[in-house]
């Protein structure tokens, strides 16, 4: 139970996105109510924030206060986790392509030009490197994100399993009352 400084860091930097996330999940729940398929994910956005709120409250209501867990607190991190665990390897996957494939990614930046330009004849054209070096960012942020959530639901089955392997072995050595 010592030595519990990064995973803290991480909590509360990811407590922080949470918020974020919450804040966008809420209209866009609106409209994924009546488009079905953007419901997928904002399902997975969803999951995503209320895996890190679950995983807050074990933290501070647990572990901090060294009680025993709700059985439903933990499962709904198990259930959350595993949604926000596929969800970030499937993430990650795809960002590495769509990174090594520098061809994909001008593709894209081509369409999303062109597009421009049809919808918008007498405006100002967006820069082609201003969009590349803006997704680039945005792809090395997700990427970072994502393997933050695996290594933070990693930490979190290993600090529930020795939470309660070490909550059965205090109540082994108490006496029945």
């Amino acid at each position: 139970m010592k030595n519990l400084l990064p995973y803290r860091i991480i909590s509360y930097l990811l407590l922080l996105v949470a918020a974020l996330l919450s804040i966008a999940c809420i209209p866009l729940l609106i409209i994924g109510l009546f488009n079905i398929p953007l419901l997928l994910p904002v399902l997975i956005c969803v999951c995503i924030v209320v895996y890190i709120l679950s995983s807050f409250i074990f933290l501070v209501k647990t572990i901090d206060s060294r009680k025993e867990p709700k059985q439903k607190l933990l499962r709904i991190i198990k259930s959350t986790s595993l949604v926000v665990l596929i969800s970030s390897i499937t993430s990650v996957i795809q960002y590495l392509y769509i990174l090594y494939n520098p061809s994909l990614v001008e593709a894209i930046i081509s369409q999303m030009l062109e597009f421009q330009k049809s919808m918008r004849a007498n405006a100002k054209n967006l820069d082609a490197d201003l969009i590349r070096s803006t997704a680039k960012i945005s792809i090395y942020i997700a990427i970072f994100f994502s393997t933050t959530l695996i290594i933070h639901v990693y930490e979190t089955y290993k600090l529930i399993k020795q939470y309660l392997n070490a909550v059965n072995n205090n109540n082994q050595n108490t006496p029945l009352q």
